[in-house]
């Protein structure tokens, strides 16, 4: 590369865009979907030893639910939108 110019192996910004959103929203569904699994161990175990408070843990698990239902959503209508080559 002469002094001045872009490494020839950095992609252009618009190439890398759509990459780097699609990494956010993998990413992301990645992170809901686990923490949501995670609550609903910890709610199942909580029910099995009788735990008070498991309406409040059954709200949050639920939100997390709809949380990574959301980022599902967002993902595919992503991968829908612009199709990998």
């Amino acid at each position: 590369a002469t002094p001045g110019s872009h490494p020839a192996a950095a992609p252009p910004p618009s190439a890398a865009d759509p990459r780097r959103q699609r990494l956010k929203l993998t990413t992301a569904y990645n992170r809901a979907s686990k923490q949501c699994k995670e609550a609903r161990a910890a709610l199942e175990r909580a029910q099995r030893q009788g735990a008070d408070q498991l309406e409040a843990m059954r709200k949050r698990v639920d939100a997390m639910a709809a949380r990574a239902e959301q980022a599902r959503r967002q993902l595919e209508a992503f991968k829908a939108a612009n199709p990998e080559d």
